[in-house]
This record gives structure tokens, C-alpha cells and sequence, in this order.
């Protein structure tokens, strides 16, 4: 469910138009030398919201040499295009980057600047026949942008209900006035020196950190969402009879809620294939529960339908739950938008708690709730007028661990071959699984020695048995590396890291002003290596490296056995804080670089005697 038209259509833009404009330097030969952006609200004769009127002209300068700039925008079941000048008109259908398909159509205007110096505007009308879906403006371009206007005319029959609230904009390149224009009130930012949209894939989406204004006013209070997205629900299913059949027969064997809970889940997973189509009103409105069984398909909100209804049908309080996954910037109460939610999922409510669950997440462990909603705001049905809002628990502590645990010798040849486990749990056993569900069986071997190989830093890897331990999944592994031991004169020089993976972590700071994220789990990896007859560690070799911010803690610990014959380095390292400031990723960067060179540091071995 992507309940905001705007997030799908300008988030966008900037990856869509980049595809069809030159990569250009630091100081590029098109900008935006102004771009003025008019919203005007409509009321309808009860002096209700009933349309919001857009146009959209940018004026293009090229710099140094003849080009051709593009705008563009978006229309579909929501947004009505009007018209579009200014250059070249193209239509095509609009692709974005998620799983969903929709009839989102794409409509731009190519501008030919013939000589440096020359402008060309381009403008696109469009009208929100649904204002409350007019919920941001976003400002991302694929060129930097000199001077830009943004203003929202609202009528006197409006007056008092809409503030907008400019995010991620410097207060020194925007400014706001307010002006009467006759029955109207104008609120107008101007807006200064933005530069072209450079998103990095290892920072939080666009929703988060885009330059945008906010829409605030269109529902007065949480709740007034709430009864507005209930509507949408309709009570009346012709074929619930087939449902609750099918919900007692996935049960017959359970004699208590729990198995219930986990049986429905289960069928539903296996059963229901995610098909994400948005269409008119149907990309709002869940599917009827007898449908989605009948098809055996359906998005995210018929597998919630279908859900609720089997729920039901074996005594569980089965609801309806609005979500809005990591990639969404609000609660629920803080901005009561529907642009503050993206996904619907499922949940049984029982006396002292709420039990979450996402049809959509074919392959995660029952009971175990998807990372994408850890820690957001669910909006949860309860009744006609007032939902319940309720934070879905974070992680716990190493619930998403990756732990490796390998054993190493050294051959004659100078090889070193690694033998042992991964296992996965919590987040990333969900990622796990996907990728063995999702690989066709001939590719197999080869995904899984490259993750081994991602690991272990080796040339050769093979996959062994995968394990389904209860609760975490292992991997039994062999691997072989020629590039981990070096020989000087008499000397071995061996790479002992147990987790060489943990070095791509790091973060490209070059002209970068977005924040970073990390996704990955906690580690706990150890790699045992069996010293080779007649050699000794040198003296010093055991040592323990601590490292700890505000995002991660870490210890680096190299030991030998009593018998000095089993060298192991052991790295432990867990997660605190996701989001990482672009001001601190520098000191970030400087702290992962201490851990992996702790993980990297070879040790010497020399002959005994």
C-alpha cells in the first residue's frame, strides 16, 4: 500500500531523469535558474477540500554548451493531468524503483537549450481530485536549483486548517510571506541555491532526508485519519462462509491460540502469493478475505483482509493495522497523514498484548516481526470512531546476529582452508531465507559461496547443509585462500579476520550532506587457526582491541590456547543506533577502520626454534 501519490511520483524524478541527462561535474552545464511551484485549493459548496489545483513551471539555463534539460511529472487515478508545454511532450507509463505496479503514467517535457546561455521553461498542470493525497512537495532535482518559489493559495472557507512545514531546508535558503489575494490567503516559501539530488542507496530514503514541505491540516487529529482510512474497509463479504471453513480446517490440529495464531500465519504465507497492484480505488481498498482466498493472491492489505477474517473465524480478536515501514519519515500522531504509512498488516489482540503480523513476509519465522516495521507506530482497528496506537516492539538485543564459527589449517602449499558454520538469526535469517527461496536451485551453490566468500575473504568456497536450528538457520561451509598467508624468508604472515565483510560498512563521505544507515545485524565471528607443526606465534600476538560510539560497540580479541598450538580471533560487535548523522559518518568511518584493522592484523608465525 503506498498511500501517498507524491511520495511515488517526485521521490522519483531525480533517478527517472537522471537516466536521460549526461552525469555532469561539480559545476554542471544545466541548472534550474527558477522554478515556481503553484498550489491552489478548492473547496466544494459545503466548503470542504474537494480539489487541488497544481502548476509547475522551471526554467533551464545551459551554462557552456547546447543541451537538452527534462521535467517531469506524474499523473494517474488520483492526479489528472491538465497540460504540459514548453518542449517536446512524451507520455509513457511510470516506472518507480519498489515492488508495486500501478497506472501511474509519466508525462515529460524535453527543453532544447540551443547555445550557453539559452532558457527554455517548461510547464505542467495537474489537478489532486483527492486533496487529501496532496500531503508533501518535494524539491528533489536532478540539477541544482538557483531559485525557486513554492505557494499555497488557500480560500477563506479553508481558512485556519492547513500549515506546511519546510523540512530538511537550511532556515538561510528559505524564507516564507503570507499575503491576502482577494477571498484567498497565499503562503509562499522562497526557496535559495538547492543542489541537484545526488541519493546514496546506504542513506535513508528520500522520504526522510529529501528537501520538501510538509502538508499539514487535511485531517485534524489522528483520529479523524483513522475513521477516514476505516472507511475504506467494507464489512460485507458475499464468501466469508469459504473463509472461515478454510480458517478451521488450517487449525483442526491446534488445541490452543498460540498454534492458531501460527497456523493461519503459516497458510497464509505459504499460500498467498504478494502481488502488489495498485489501481484506482482498489490501491486503498483491501481486497474482500474470500477473494484474496479465491485468487490466492493479493497485496498487502488483501493478505491483512484475509488474515483478519481467518482470525476471526477461530475465536481470535482479528484487526486491521495501518504501518508505515523505515522507509516513511512520521508517526501517525505526530502527523496524521496518509502519507505517514505505507504498509497494512494483520494482528491479534488479546487481553494483555497485540500480536503483529505481516502476511506479505512469505519467508520470516512465525512469531518473528519484519525489520522494515521494528519499532514504527502501528494504527490499529478498534471500533468506529478511535483506532489504538501502539509502538511495535524494537529488536532485542542480538536478535539480528550473524555468527560465524571456523576452524583453519595451513597447508604445505601456503593455503589456508577454513571449515564451518554461519548462522543467521532474527533479520538476518529473514534475509537468508529470502535468498534461498528466491534463487532458482541451479544458481544455489554459486549465491551461496559468493555470501561465504563475502565472509571469509577466499577464492574458493562451498555450501554445505542448510540447518534449521528452531530459531536460527546455519550454513555448514568450506573455504580455501591462497591470499591470506604470506612466507618472508622463514616467516608465515596470516590473515586471521573472522568477518571480512564487516570493511564494506564503510561509508563514501565525498561531497556527501545525507546520513548514512546501517542495516546490518550484530556479528559474533571467531576463526580458530591450528598453528602448523614447529611454528610459534611471536610474542605479543594476543592482544584485545575495544572500540565504541554512539552506533556500535566492538572487541577484538586474539588468544592462544594453553598449549599454544590454537590461534583465535574473536570478534564481538552490536549495534546501538541505525541512523548515523552526515556530519559524524567521517568519525564513523574512523572507528570501523579501527575495528577492521584489529580483525585484519596479521600474525607472525616463525619457527620454533
Amino acid at each position: 500500500m503506498k498511500n501517498e501519490v507524491l511520495v511515488k511520483i517526485f521521490l522519483s524524478i531525480a533517478t527517472l531523469v537522471s537516466a536521460c541527462v549526461p552525469v555532469v561535474a561539480a559545476e554542471p552545464n544545466v541548472v534550474i535558474e527558477r522554478a515556481d511551484m503553484a498550489y491552489r485549493f478548492v473547496a466544494d459548496k459545503n466548503g470542504q477540500p474537494e480539489r487541488v489545483e497544481a502548476t509547475e513551471r522551471t526554467t533551464f539555463r545551459a551554462n557552456r554548451t547546447p543541451e537538452r534539460a527534462i521535467a517531469m511529472g506524474g499523473y494517474n487515478d488520483i492526479v489528472k493531468l491538465d497540460k504540459a508545454t514548453g518542449g517536446e511532450v512524451t507520455y509513457g507509463l511510470f516506472y518507480n524503483d519498489d515492488v508495486f505496479f500501478d497506472n501511474s503514467k509519466a508525462v515529460i517535457v524535453a527543453v532544447d537549450l540551443k547555445k550557453a546561455g539559452a532558457k527554455g521553461t517548461a510547464s505542467i498542470s495537474t489537478t489532486y481530485t483527492k486533496p487529501e493525497f496532496f500531503a508533501k512537495v518535494f524539491l528533489t532535482e536532478p540539477y541544482d536549483l538557483e531559485e525557486a518559489t513554492v505557494s499555497f493559495e488557500i480560500p477563506a472557507s479553508l481558512a485556519g486548517r492547513y500549515t506546511f512545514e519546510p523540512r530538511n531546508i537550511s532556515p538561510d535558503q528559505i524564507s516564507q510571506t503570507t499575503e491576502r489575494k482577494g477571498n484567498s490567503e497565499v503562503f509562499t516559501f522562497s526557496v535559495k541555491d538547492l543542489k541537484a539530488d545526488k541519493h546514496s542507496p546506504d542513506a535513508p530514503s528520500r522520504n526522510i532526508t529529501a528537501p520538501q514541505i510538509v502538508v499539514r491540516g487535511h485531517f485534524a487529529d489522528v483520529d479523524a485519519l483513522y475513521r477516514y482510512l476505516l472507511e475504506y474497509i467494507d464489512p460485507d463479504d458475499p464468501g466469508i462462509a469459504a473463509v472461515e471453513a478454510k480458517a478451521r480446517e488450517v487449525t483442526a490440529g491446534c488445541s490452543d491460540d498460540p498454534c492458531r495464531i501460527e497456523a493461519i500465519t503459516r497458510f497464509v504465507r505459504e499460500n498467498i502469493r504478494y502481488v502488489a497492484v495498485e489501481h484506482g480505488e482498489f490501491g486503498h481498498r483491501p481486497d474482500k478475505a474470500s477473494e484474496v482466498l479465491r485468487k490466492l493472491y493479493g497485496d498487502c492489505k488483501g493478505s491483512a483482509s484475509l488474515l483478519r477474517a481467518m482470525f476471526r473465524a477461530v475465536g481470535l480478536d482479528g484487526r486491521f493495522v495501518w504501518i508505515g515501514t523505515t522507509n516513511i519519515a512520521d508517526r501517525w500522531t505526530d502527523l496524521p497523514s496518509v502519507c505517514s504509512g505505507d504498509h497494512v498488516i494483520a494482528a491479534v489482540v488479546t487481553a494483555d498484548s497485540v500480536i503483529f503480523v505481516d502476511g506479505t513476509a512469505r519467508y520470516v519465522r512465525p512469531g518473528h516481526i519484519p525489520q522494515a516495521i521494528r519499532g514504527r507506530q502501528a494504527l490499529i482497528e478498534n471500533g468506529p470512531e478511535r483506532g489504538l496506537t501502539v509502538d511495535v516492539p524494537e529488536a532485542l538485543p542480538r536478535e539480528n546476529l550473524l555468527t560465524s564459527d571456523f576452524s583453519a589449517t595451513l597447508t604445505p602449499e601456503g593455503r589456508m582452508e577454513m571449515e564451518g558454520t554461519l548462522t543467521f538469526s532474527g533479520a538476518d535469517e529473514d534475509a537468508f531465507t529470502y535468498l534461498l527461496h528466491d534463487t532458482p536451485p541451479a544458481r544455489h551453490d554459486a549465491v551461496l559461496a559468493k555470501l561465504i566468500t563475502a565472509c571469509l575473504k577466499s577464492s574458493d568456497a562451498k555450501a554445505g547443509a542448510v540447518t534449521d536450528n528452531g530459531g536460527s538457520t546455519s550454513l555448514a561451509a568450506t573455504a580455501t585462500s591462497a591470499g591470506r598467508v604470506k612466507k618472508v624468508s622463514s616467516r608465515l604472515y596470516v590473515d586471521v579476520n573472522p568477518m571480512s565483510r564487516l570493511s564494506e560498512e564503510k561509508f563514501d563521505v565525498k561531497e556527501r550532506t545525507e546520513p548514512g544507515v546501517i542495516e546490518t545485524s550484530a556479528y559474533d565471528s571467531t576463526l580458530s587457526l591450528s598453528l602448523p607443526d614447529g611454528m610459534t606465534a611471536e610474542p605479543g600476538t594476543e592482544k584485545k582491541v575495544d572500540v565504541e560510539n554512539e552506533w556500535f560497540t566492538a572487541t577484538v580479541e586474539t588468544t592462544l590456547d594453553p598449549s599454544a598450538s590454537t590461534l583465535t580471533r574473536r570478534l564481538r560487535l552490536d549495534r546501538r543506533k541505525a541512523l548515523i548523522p552526515a556530519s559524524d559518518l567521517p568519525r564513523y568511518n574512523a572507528d570501523l577502520a579501527k575495528v577492521v584493522k584489529a580483525c585484519s592484523q596479521n600474525v607472525i608465525l616463525t619457527p620454533a626454534s
